[in-house]
């Protein structure tokens, strides 16, 4: 190789070996469905309680399709310091804690029944 054919080479820049992604994840807590319903009731009470029952359960299993969704994206690690990822964590928690309540209220109430 000649002085003008070795200023003119360009060394080839070795690839960069990608690090595996972690494998942790954030641990969902487990849903527990809201499908008891009192029997004590008289008619229209209990319609209106089955009515309510039907409309929560539904919105939990759609909290809980969300919420999934939601730790799909979050890694715990990806958290660090970085402000919008604990925005996402702290969100996600905050339904799971929303519907774990739900689920007390309605413990509660069928223990009172």
């Amino acid at each position: 190789m000649t002085k003008e054919e070795s200023s003119t080479w360009i060394k080839p820049v070795p690839k960069k070996k990608q690090r595996p992604a972690s494998k942790k994840k954030v641990k969902v807590l487990e849903v527990v469905k809201v499908t008891q319903r009192p029997n004590n009731l008289n008619g229209t009470k209990k319609m209106m309680m089955k009515k309510q029952m039907t409309f929560l359960s539904q919105w939990v299993r759609q909290e809980a399709r969300e919420d999934r969704k939601a730790m799909k994206t979050i890694k715990i690690q990806s958290q660090g310091n970085n402000a919008q990822s604990k925005r996402k964590l702290m969100r996600s928690l905050r339904h799971q804690i929303q519907i774990l309540e739900i689920n007390l209220i309605f413990m509660e109430k069928k223990i009172r029944d």
